[in-house]
């Protein structure tokens, strides 16, 4: 039998981890969207751009903006060490928050370069093909889809439009 505390324990960590992975979407979408789509931080937009203009071509592998959210995932984990140390932060809490926001990040980058890649495995599905045209839907009008690996945050900002799954080429 389990007891109560284990029940509140079950759900607090089930909650905590549902938190970091829809913190962890929305920061990305704000990133995407103010970062990457913006020029408050030079350089960004540009290397973004870059991405833009290369979508499809043979041997692009999509990373370029990614560089620079792994400076961001190297920041965090560097302040979260700090709250650690200083005893702001309990261990096992910051071990979770790190562990899933890295998985939702290389979740995302894997994705969206499964997305630029035209022999990747993921091609054989429908499913796939249908994440990558609405993917390529922000490649044609970067106001909008700014989501990678899904689109909660795009439909809570009003960023959302569903591609013509029936035309587009996918």
């Amino acid at each position: 039998m389990i007891s109560t505390n284990s029940y509140i324990n079950i759900v607090f960590w089930l909650t905590y981890v549902i938190a970091i992975v829809v913190g962890t979407e929305v920061f990305a979408y704000l990133w995407h969207r103010y970062g990457a789509h913006a020029d408050y931080i030079p350089g960004i937009h540009d290397t973004h751009r870059i991405h833009h203009i290369m979508k499809l071509e043979a041997g692009h592998e999509a990373d370029e903006d990614f560089v620079w959210i792994l400076l961001l995932m190297i920041i965090f984990e560097i302040f979260i060490s700090i709250g650690v140390m200083i005893g702001i932060i309990p261990g096992l809490l910051a071990i979770i928050t790190i562990v899933v926001a890295l998985i939702v990040f290389w979740w995302n980058w894997w994705i969206h370069r499964a997305y630029h890649d035209p022999n990747h495995w993921l091609n054989l599905y429908d499913w796939f093909l249908q994440e990558k045209a609405r993917h390529y839907v922000h490649h044609d009008h970067p106001t909008i889809n700014y989501g990678i690996a899904s689109h909660f945050t795009d439909r809570f900002f009003s960023t959302w439009s569903e591609p013509n799954l029936q035309s587009d080429v996918l």
